[in-house]
């Protein structure tokens, strides 16, 4: 029943265009037509932006209600507005991420998903080919805490069974990324899980963020 399994059961998870990837650095090649992401009140605090967090069984997904976060740039093919962020994390300090970057994987993986505009909804844009932009952070361990980190921390020791919810205050995306986020890699994938549709513009910064073994 596992990922082996899914080109079986769902037809897109057998594609060509499947995520996620090792990303082999010495095959990529430099585009400086890129140019620089946009991302529109990404600073602002959750005060200003209402976070819920819910236990989904295998990871804390955080949805936006207010929903005025945007992502343009970048190459992107289009502006993109915020609609959820989640972590990916592993047994150990070892392994955790989805991606690796020259065969080495990191503790703790975020992604945070966009939706196309001219779609309307998260859900009309999943099946289109340029219908989502993924931004992927990793993190590596460091010995101290990382400050930014403690909203979030704070909120998954309260939604320990499935399906519980928390309100998460004092969090500003914008902290999560690396202070240099025009340097990243690019390709074009699918969703991790199925159905598979190819339909992700991934991004994965290339300068991993810091959290302690604790924090993970």
């Amino acid at each position: 029943s596992g990922p082996d399994s899914w080109p079986q059961q769902y037809e897109h998870c057998g594609g060509m265009q499947q995520s996620p990837i090792n990303i082999d650095t010495k095959s990529v090649s430099y585009d400086p037509d890129m140019g620089a992401f946009d991302f529109s009140q990404f600073d602002v605090s959750s005060n200003s932006h209402v976070f819920n967090i819910t236990n989904n069984g295998h990871s804390g997904k955080f949805i936006s209600h207010s929903n005025e976060m945007y992502c343009k740039g970048g190459g992107l093919p289009g502006e993109f507005k915020t609609a959820e962020f989640h972590f990916h994390w592993g047994s150990d300090d070892s392994r955790g991420s989805e991606h690796g970057i020259d065969m080495k994987n990191y503790p703790l993986e975020m992604h945070i998903v966009h939706y196309n505009t001219k779609y309307g909804t998260l859900t009309n844009a999943k099946s289109q080919p340029d219908g989502l932009a993924v931004l992927g952070v990793m993190f590596e361990i460091s010995e101290t805490d990382n400050p930014n980190f403690e909203p979030i921390t704070s909120a998954l020791h309260n939604i320990r069974r499935e399906g519980e919810r928390e309100a998460i205050t004092n969090l500003h995306i914008s902290n999560l990324l690396p202070k240099n986020p025009e340097m990243f890699y690019r390709y074009k994938g699918s969703l991790t899980t199925p159905p598979c549709f190819e339909s992700v513009t991934w991004t994965i910064f290339a300068v991993p963020q810091k959290i302690s073994s604790k924090q993970v």
